[in-house]
């Protein structure tokens, strides 16, 4: 099966499925998810750019007896994603005056990288139609954990609420799927 989360596009990023059926005795399947990002409309962020890559990796295990991908499942799973944001950070500065060292912060475009990553635990319900479309509802709960390589700095500038980059915490996690099964 093949499809797409449309609800990415609403964060700048796109999310594509791809689901690999491991188990016919127990309509058990491994669903990957590679992810893209990009925004350079910084008038609506708090940085000039962001581009960025990430993945799920989900074991999904239909709980009804049907050998087709459809009714409810549960389904855990890890993401992992990696973004480089440029922005206007202040760095130090060294000179030297009058034979002594001294360091002034200046603001710079900067480009950092920041690192999101953590489990996923969701349920959720498959709709089959005509045996060819899928529609895909689910929801469950998510923690993330962030690190960047500005000492913490990045991640604690993006970490105000579940959607920005750098979100560390517990989080609802949902959403729709759209797809083709074959």
């Amino acid at each position: 099966m093949a499809g797409f989360a449309p609800y990415y596009t609403f964060i700048n990023g796109l999310r594509l499925d791809f689901d690999f059926k491991i188990s016919d005795a127990k309509n058990q399947w491994l669903v990957v998810s590679p992810q893209f990002y990009y925004n350079d409309e910084s008038y609506n962020w708090d940085y000039e750019e962001m581009s960025g890559v990430g993945f799920d990796l989900g074991y999904r295990l239909y709980l009804s007896e049907s050998k087709r991908p459809k009714g409810p499942y549960f389904m855990p799973g890890i993401t992992f994603q990696y973004y480089t944001v440029e922005d206007e950070i202040f760095i130090p500065v060294e000179y030297t005056e009058n034979g002594n060292t001294y360091f002034v912060m200046e603001e710079r475009l900067e480009n950092s990288n920041l690192f999101k990553t953590g489990p996923n635990v969701l349920l959720g319900y498959q709709f089959l139609i005509n045996n060819i479309l899928y529609l895909d509802l689910y929801g469950g709960v998510a923690f993330r954990m962030s690190f960047d390589n500005r000492d913490g700095a990045l991640q604690e500038n993006f970490n105000y609420d579940w959607f920005d980059l750098g979100y560390q915490g517990i989080l609802l996690n949902g959403g729709m799927r759209v797809g083709v099964a074959f």
